[in-house]
């Protein structure tokens, strides 16, 4: 694809603000890059697998934030890791044998059913809590089959995870927001080895994308680790709203 320097520099923006929110709330890039990208042209195909490409850089610079202030699990981190490389192998060859939007109206009920416990249980998220093994292990199974959707649908999977992880592991907020760069890291890299083998990635647009992210990924971490689970809750509240109601009614 080939496009003007007015359009990268659109890209670059893009992926700042697309980065700056998922490093507040979680999750939600997808929300801001996926529509834009395709409102610019790029193919659906081209635009999941540059987004995965892309997001390496985001990532891992708020991974390296996070990990530098001593704000990762790293037990929980590597076990969500390993478990996100087996979901990606299978998410990203998948041959999708069902209706996509049906998949999406799935995602979106699914974080509705969840939304409530952010506004009617004030400690939710806030405060870590221990859980039992089983609960911690049922958590593990549910974040492989988020990770293999997130993998070929690429919208609304980080904020599923996030509130999986909270209800099921008893993590806080900005715990959560710390241990997803490391499996949102993950999932890019592994993808974006198998998207480059069936040539779906546009490079240009990826780099502006991914150079826009870093810049966005490092405020967005820096400000989460400042401010804390509080703020984090406030941010990915709004974001989960919006994304249950782009995905069932836009």
């Amino acid at each position: 694809m080939n496009v003007d320097i007015t359009i990268l520099i659109i890209v670059f923006i893009i992926g700042f603000f697309a980065r700056l929110l998922s490093n507040l709330a979680g999750g939600g890039a997808g929300l801001i890059e996926a529509p834009l990208l395709l409102m610019l042209g790029v193919p659906p195909k081209i635009t999941v697998a540059t987004r995965k490409f892309s997001a390496i850089g985001g990532h891992g610079i708020a991974a390296y934030q996070f990990h530098k202030f001593k704000k990762i699990d790293w037990k929980i981190a590597i076990i969500l890791a390993a478990i996100t490389v087996i979901a990606t192998i299978i998410g990203a060859n998948i041959l999708i044998a069902i209706n996509e939007e049906l998949i999406k109206n799935l995602i979106a009920i699914m974080m509705l059913v969840a939304l409530p416990f952010t506004f009617f249980k004030k400690s939710f998220g806030m405060k870590r809590k221990i859980v039992s093994k089983s609960k911690e292990i049922s958590g593990y199974v549910i974040n492989f089959f988020i990770f293999i959707l997130d993998s070929f649908v690429g919208v609304g999977g980080g904020l599923l995870s996030s509130l999986s992880i909270i209800i099921f592991m008893g993590l806080t907020y900005l715990e959560i927001n710390a241990i997803r760069r490391i499996t949102g890291l993950t999932l890019a890299i592994v993808s974006s080895i198998i998207f480059t083998y069936y040539g779906l990635i546009d490079w240009m647009i990826g780099l502006f994308l991914m150079m826009g992210g870093i810049l966005g990924g490092y405020l967005g971490a820096n400000i989460a680790i400042k401010k804390g689970s509080a703020l984090v809750k406030i941010v990915f509240t709004i974001v989960v709203i919006l994304s249950v109601a782009k995905l069932l009614f836009l």
